[in-house]
């Protein structure tokens, strides 16, 4: 798709000039906030992309998980060709899950296809990028490296040392915002989260400095991780707040926008600019809490009738979780991490069991884990314990979407869910089988937790919280469907970006860059953002594909897996 545009002045442009590209990602940058702090003057630099260049919203994927997310902007791929869903990786037949990384992506990056072609790239902090790829130039990998000492953290692999020096001795590959939050050390949290951006910041402008690049990209995401934990304070502010946690947010934008002006001094004028974000946020009213009560009332899901059960092992699992949770809660995490190692069969199981636990299977026509928005069906033949027959699951797919989509708040009338989405509806490609069946979209109508159908039928959710969990109830922001992308530099136009897909980044960046686009791509180039003489001078090369149908798998070992799943733990992805 062309994003239709608001023509401004054409500038002037050499049309046989090749400009450089930078790429500068914001995690979860929203439009609403940027547009209002821009009107403020509080974020100029981000401010010129939408007087002066072209700007609009960027529809994310369906799922808004910035794991899928951040491979379709830089592969052009929807997440049925790439193979990312999520931060894990479902096996329905146990119910288990792994974590992934960026050796379980199926598709080419743009920064593949440009090494290919001889071009120059630099990438830093990009998710979903560990093990570090062998690129013409350098890459420093994102959150789902386990360590800044791992030999596979960056590329070339003796670039981590210089990768440290560069941040002042110490890198930071998360800002770790959640363990300051949960010990209630806010102000110590927000300095090491700016601290953070520094140090990101400081690793991207040495590389741009010291090693010629073509197309450079560079990730912050420390956006997202503040607006995970501060949106209340941000949107409802109780009396105790602080000004700082009030502010934090946009404390963070503003910091961020600094870094921009930057990095796109440091670039030159010889550059086309593009900062992206992968997705949009919002306040999270935790309704992927309530949706395993939801079909559980809906006759969909049973849990086993705990009274009834008798004998040890009811005693020993309802024992071992609790344990489970008391250590993992208390431990230090470098002593976690070593004790996974050791006993890797520990915490896998572990995790299945306080997910799944109490589910009774032979009665559980679907599930979901209480904080993706999606759901399985309990397939036959898929599922270990799987009991709805293949024929029969289109007509539970269709009842479950029929009864979500048809709720209403019962004190607003108005509807709880936007829109519930078969997976090949909105994903194409090899690997559609690895989404889950189903993915819900809620409206934003607050935390309704008592509904209404239309036949009169009333029902009161109850969400499904983990038990000495410190971050289940610290988590109030939750991800949007549309994140920003602003266009500026030669070549470019002023331009209101209408439609914009986050495929479209890749084929785009190509564009820029005169560099063949794959011919499997999902996304488009943004004609729109761009001047007429430079579209006509260059009618763009087409080639090759982007899918791949094998790779490296290349997992991580217990004790890499432990690190991540706190990680991800802290942000609430995973249990």
């Amino acid at each position: 798709m062309t994003g239709r545009a608001d023509p401004g002045a054409a500038g002037d442009v050499e049309m046989s000039a090749i400009p450089k590209v930078l790429v500068i990602g914001l995690d979860a940058l929203t439009p609403r906030l940027v547009e209002e702090w821009i009107a403020e003057g509080r974020l100029p630099n981000l401010g010129k992309f939408l007087s002066q260049g072209a700007w609009g919203a960027l529809n994310s994927v369906p799922n808004r998980n910035s794991a899928p997310a951040w491979s379709t902007m830089v592969t052009g791929l929807n997440p049925g060709k790439h193979g990312i869903y999520w931060f894990t990786e479902d096996n329905p037949e146990s119910y288990d899950y792994k974590f992934v990384n960026g050796s379980f992506r199926r598709g080419k990056a743009f920064w593949n296809v440009l090494s290919e072609e001889k071009q120059q790239v630099g990438i830093v902090n990009v998710p979903l990028t560990f093990p570090a790829e062998t690129v013409n130039g350098t890459m420093v990998a994102g959150l789902d490296s386990p360590s800044v000492d791992h030999p596979n953290f960056t590329y070339p692999p003796d670039l981590r040392t210089e990768v440290k020096e560069a941040a002042g001795g110490e890198y930071h590959v998360h800002p770790a915002l959640a363990q300051y939050v949960v010990a209630g050390k806010i102000d110590e949290g927000l300095d090491r989260l700016h601290n953070s951006i520094d140090k990101r910041s400081a690793v991207a402008k040495h590389l741009m400095s010291t090693r010629p690049w073509d197309a450079f990209m560079v990730v912050f995401t420390e956006s997202d991780v503040v607006q995970h934990f501060f949106w209340r304070h941000m949107a409802n502010p109780s009396p105790g707040d602080s000004s700082r946690a009030i502010n934090a947010i946009r404390g963070t934008y503003e910091h961020l926008d600094r870094v921009v002006g930057e990095l796109i001094e440091l670039a030159g004028d010889d550059t086309v600019h593009v900062v992206v974000s992968d997705h949009g946020a919002r306040y999270d009213h935790g309704l992927a809490r309530a949706l395993p009560s939801w079909l559980e009332q809906l006759g969909l899901l049973s849990y086993r009738d705990e009274s009834r059960r008798t004998g040890l092992r009811p005693f020993m699992v309802g024992t071992a979780s609790k344990l489970y949770r008391q250590v993992d809660k208390r431990l230090p995490s470098e002593i976690k991490h070593k004790l996974s190692g050791r006993l890797p069969w520990i915490h896998r199981r572990m995790q299945v069991m306080m997910s799944f636990a109490k589910l009774d299977w032979a009665k559980t026509q679907a599930y979901t884990d209480g904080q993706r928005p999606e759901i399985w069906v309990n397939l036959k033949g898929r599922q270990s314990q799987g009991i709805v027959a293949p024929e029969d699951y289109e007509r539970v797919r269709q009842e479950m979407i029929d009864r979500l989509s048809s709720a209403v708040c019962s004190t607003t009338g108005k509807p709880l869910v936007r829109r519930v989405m078969r997976r090949e509806d909105v994903y194409s490609g090899p690997y559609v089988d690895r989404s889950p069946d189903l993915i819900v979209e809620w409206m934003d109508e607050g935390a309704c937790l008592d509904i209404r159908y239309p036949d009169g039928t009333e029902l009161s959710l109850t969400k499904q919280h983990l038990p000495d969990d410190p971050y289940d109830r610290l988590l109030n922001g939750g991800h949007d469907q549309h994140g920003i992308v602003g266009i500026i530099g030669p070549g470019v136009r002023r331009a209101s970006l209408q439609d914009a897909q986050i495929a479209d980044i890749a084929p785009t960046v190509l564009y820029l860059r005169d560099a063949p686009i794959p011919e499997d791509l999902d996304g488009v180039v943004l004609e729109a953002a761009i001047e007429p003489q430079l579209l006509e001078s260059r009618k763009g090369k087409t080639g090759g594909s982007a899918v791949r149908q094998d790779g490296d798998d290349a997992g991580y070992s217990e004790e890499e897996a432990a690190e991540v799943h706190d990680r991800l733990q802290a942000l609430g992805y995973v249990e």
